[in-house]
C-alpha cells in the first residue's frame, strides 16, 4: 500500500531516497518503502569508489547537524561503524534544485546533477534481522527555512526504518536533546536505561520502540500512534537526581516508557509500562 502524500510522506514528490550500504545487504532491504522506490543510482555500495563524494556530503550533513552540540562523527565512523556493519538511508535533492546560493551556504561541494543529502538515518543490526540501534539522525531542515522541509526528521527516520524492514528499534538520546520530539512520534518508548554512564554524558536515556509497516506509514503520514492512558508523571531533563532514581526503579525490574514529546519547559512525560502493554 502506498503512503498517501500527506504529512512528512509529501516530501517524497520532491525528494529523492538513498541508501548506502555494503553489497551484500542490498538483497535484504526494502527499497520500495511506502511504495516508493529507490532508484538504483541512489544505491551506493559503500566499498565501491562511487560512494566517496555522497560520503563526503554526508559527513558535512553530520557536523551542520551536530557540529553546534559538539558531537560530530568522526568521518572514518561512517564507514567502519555505520555504512560497513549497517546501513545509512536519507532523502537528497539534486544540486541543481536547491534554492540559489543553499549549496555555498552550505558549505557543500557539488556539480549540478549531484545528489545532495539533506536528512539521514544511520543503524547497525543488533539483533539481526529486525532489530537495529539507530544512531544517527540528522536533517537539515533548520537550515533551509526556504524548502519548507517540515517533518523531515520524522520521515528520514521513517523511511529509514521502512528500508531496513526494522520491527524494533533501539536508541540512545539525551534528555536535553530536541530529537525526543521526533521518536516520540513513532509510539511510547520505553527505558532501558534512564541514566546510562556508559556513555560520555551519563544523562542519556536509552530506549525501545516496537514497530510495523503500518505503524510506519502512519507516522509517514503525520498520525501519531496512541500512547498509554495513565497520567504520566514529568522528568526535568537537568534534574540529574531525578533521572537516577528513575534509573533505580528501572534497575529493580520496573519498566517505564517515555509517551510523548517534551512540553514547552522541556518536561519529558514518562508513564509506568502497563500490563497489557508488556504482554
Amino acid at each position: 500500500m502506498s503512503v498517501e502524500r500527506t504529512g512528512p510522506a509529501r516530501l517524497l514528490s520532491t525528494l529523492e531516497p538513498f541508501v548506502v550500504a555494503p553489497w551484500w545487504r542490498f538483497g535484504s532491504l526494502n527499497l520500495r518503502p511506502f511504495g516508493v522506490a529507490v532508484r538504483p543510482d541512489n544505491c551506493f555500495d559503500v566499498l565501491s569508489s562511487r560512494a566517496e563524494r555522497l560520503l563526503h556530503r554526508l559527513v558535512r550533513l553530520d557536523r551542520l547537524t551536530f557540529g553546534p552540540e559538539g558531537m560530530p562523527m568522526p568521518r572514518w565512523l561512517f564507514v567502519d561503524g555505520s555504512a560497513l556493519p549497517g546501513v545509512i538511508s536519507g532523502l537528497g535533492i539534486r544540486a541543481d534544485e536547491l534554492p540559489p546560493r543553499a549549496v555555498q551556504r552550505l558549505g557543500l561541494e557539488a556539480r549540478p546533477s549531484d545528489l545532495v543529502p539533506l536528512a539521514m538515518y544511520i543503524a547497525v543490526p543488533a539483533r539481526p534481522p529486525l532489530v537495529w540501534y539507530g544512531h544517527n539522525l540528522a536533517s537539515l531542515n533548520r537550515q533551509l527555512p526556504e524548502m519548507e522541509l517540515g517533518g523531515l526528521a520524522t520521515l528520514t527516520k521513517a523511511l529509514g526504518l521502512s528500508i531496513m524492514r526494522c520491527t524494533t528499534q533501539i536508541g540512545a538520546t539525551q534528555w536535553t536533546s530536541a530529537a525526543l520530539h521526533v521518536h516520540a512520534r513513532f509510539g511510547p518508548m520505553e527505558l532501558l536505561t534512564a541514566w546510562t554512564p556508559a556513555h560520555a554524558n551519563p544523562a542519556t536515556l536509552t530506549y525501545k520502540l516496537e514497530l510495523d509497516e503500518s505503524l510506519l506509514e502512519r507516522v509517514a503520514q503525520g498520525i501519531r500512534p496512541g500512547m498509554v492512558t495513565e497520567d504520566p508523571f514529568w522528568i526535568e531533563p537537568r534534574d540529574h537526581d531525578a533521572i537516577r532514581a528513575l534509573e533505580e526503579r528501572i534497575e529493580r525490574g520496573k519498566r517505564f516508557a517515555v509517551v510523548g514529546p517534551p512540553d514547552r519547559k522541556g518536561r519529558v512525560p514518562v508513564a509506568p509500562v502497563s500490563p497489557h502493554q508488556a504482554a
